[in-house]
Formats: C-alpha cells, sequence, structure tokens
C-alpha cells in the first residue's frame, strides 16, 4: 500500500464536490490522501467503525452486501460517506481490485465541510 499526503483537488468533476465552492474542495484536499491499495485488499469491513469518505478515481472496488450478489463500483463513486455522518459503522465489506487510486477523506474534515453543505451532507450512494 503508497500513501501520498496532501493529494491535489480532484474532487472538480464529482459529485457532489463538484458543486462546492473551490477554496473548500481545496481546504478537503489538505485533508486528503491518496491510496494505492494491494489488490483483494480490504478497504472497508462489514461492522467496522467508519472512520473516513473514500472517492475511488481509477480502478474498481468489490463491494459484498448480505444476501446479494457482489456489486463493483468504479471511477467517481464514494463510500463511507453515509456512515461517517450517521456515526455508524460500515454496512459492506468492500476490497479492491487491481490498478486502483484511492482519495481518502479523513472524517473530521468530511463533518466539518458537511456541517457548511448540503451537498455534502446528502447520502453518498453507493450503486451496484
Amino acid at each position: 500500500m503508497t500513501l501520498l499526503t496532501h493529494a491535489p483537488t480532484v474532487f472538480d468533476g464529482l459529485a457532489p464536490f463538484a458543486s462546492c465552492p473551490r477554496q473548500v474542495r481545496r481546504q478537503l484536499a489538505a485533508h486528503t490522501d491518496v491510496l494505492w491499495p494491494a489488490p483483494d485488499a480490504v478497504l472497508a469491513r462489514r461492522g467496522a467503525a467508519a472512520r473516513e469518505v473514500v472517492v475511488i478515481v481509477a480502478g474498481e472496488v468489490v463491494l459484498t452486501r448480505e444476501g446479494r450478489p457482489p456489486a463493483r463500483l468504479g471511477p467517481g463513486r464514494s463510500f463511507g460517506g453515509e456512515e461517517v455522518l450517521a456515526g455508524t459503522p460500515h454496512r459492506h465489506t468492500i476490497v479492491a481490485g487491481a490498478d486502483v487510486e484511492l482519495r481518502v477523506i479523513n472524517g473530521p474534515a468530511f463533518l466539518a465541510a458537511a456541517d457548511h453543505l448540503p451537498a455534502l451532507a446528502a447520502p453518498l450512494p453507493l450503486s451496484a
């Protein structure tokens, strides 16, 4: 796993971040890390505390849901936002595919931004 801190503002074209003022996107970027996980790395485990919001920039992740077939999430999708906002644990287990690039926003920074921007306070949907 490789980590690079203070990622550039990748949020410019991603909903719901695109509707935020550029200054807010820059502030979020200062609290964002770039992550290139190894294939099959567990990114979120069902029932574990959700402490960050993860935005998929490249590649795919696989989401497993109890009683349902696995789903794939690709670039522009995110996970963890709804759980961070609600203070609840992850509802799904999410595993990295090959060649995945992620932006990881720490929970406190995401919560602070959501307090001022209604677009961020809306749940970030998981879609398959």
